[in-house]
């Protein structure tokens, strides 16, 4: 079967890491190599994003590939771990596709209400269209494509609008919470 899953990218792999070897998260942004060794020894424990992909498609043990898109913030926590997911994806055999997202931020704390709410209006409405875009040119060229959105990284706000986008299209959306099994399709 032809599939696709778009997938969010969160910051589950820098905490994952910075926990189990005990460092910050200055010090993990410099271990390119370190965090690639990591997310090899045991990819679902390493990252919440690719233990959901696991959970749907049993990618590591079948050794199948499909399309894949990284959908990630232009910040810098979002870069790093969407190059390391990326990278490790690449290795396995994969052609990661890239959205990056420039207005979609978690607001910082000394923001006024207002300048907040207008911020994550604006990103959100953004991922809304990349994503939407993005799913329209891949269907336009290849019809009968099986896309899935994968919304267990970022933040809450973001499943919300995948999750519009994916009941307005007939797309599935899953999602893995990290006491969670396996991925969960939302209904």
């Amino acid at each position: 079967m032809n599939q696709h899953h778009v997938i969010t990218v969160g910051i589950s792999l820098l905490t994952n890491f910075e926990r189990e070897f005990k460092t910050t998260r200055e010090e993990t942004l410099k271990k390119h190599e370190q965090v690639l060794d990591h997310i090899a020894k045991d990819p679902q424990k390493a990252c919440a994003e690719l233990n959901a992909l696991f959970s749907k498609t049993n990618f590591l043990e079948k050794n199948k590939t499909f399309g894949v898109t990284l959908v990630y913030t232009d910040t810098q926590f979002g870069k790093f771990t969407a190059t390391m997911i990326k990278t490790y994806l690449e290795r396995k055999g994969f052609k990661p596709i890239e959205i990056k997202l420039n207005n979609l931020a978690v607001p910082k704390n000394e923001m006024d209400l207002k300048k907040a709410q207008q911020l994550a209006n604006k990103g959100l409405k953004e991922l809304q269209s990349k994503v939407k875009k993005h799913i329209d040119r891949l269907l336009k060229k290849t019809p009968d494509l099986k896309i899935y959105i994968n919304a267990t990284g970022g933040f809450k706000a973001q499943i919300a609008v995948l999750y519009g986008i994916g009941k307005e299209q007939g797309i599935p959306v899953y999602y893995m919470h990290e006491e969670y099994q396996t991925a969960i399709e939302l209904p």
